[in-house]
């Protein structure tokens, strides 16, 4: 779905596009390996809801891989939560694999 449509669905101007690649500001890696994971997004935000559209770049990331395995859809639930290294422990002891992290505009991975 376009941003286009996006912004009719839920009745808001479409937000500008992000470029968001800069590997020295977030440290990303994926699957153990640094990584550039290049993207353009936009996110549009509602009282209740923020949904992101991802044009993945070149460079590795699980968004790349997503778009190539799946098609165009829906990549991932975002939760906000506290303690975060230990409930990536918690997923990781029940045998959750972290593929992807960073630190993003907000500082949090």
């Amino acid at each position: 779905m376009s941003a286009a449509s996006f912004g009719e669905l839920l009745n808001l101007d479409i937000p500008p596009k992000i470029k968001f690649w800069a590997r020295a500001l977030t440290q990303v890696t994926y699957k153990g390996e640094a990584t550039e994971a290049d993207v353009v997004f936009t996110a549009f935000k509602t009282p209740t809801i923020e949904v992101e559209l991802i044009q993945p770049g070149e460079s590795p990331n699980v968004w790349k891989d997503h778009l190539e395995k799946h098609g165009e859809g829906v990549h991932h639930i975002s939760l906000e939560l506290d303690n975060l290294q230990e409930r990536l422990s918690d997923f990781q002891e029940k045998g959750y694999d972290v593929i992807q992290q960073g630190e993003y505009w907000n500082g949090h991975s």
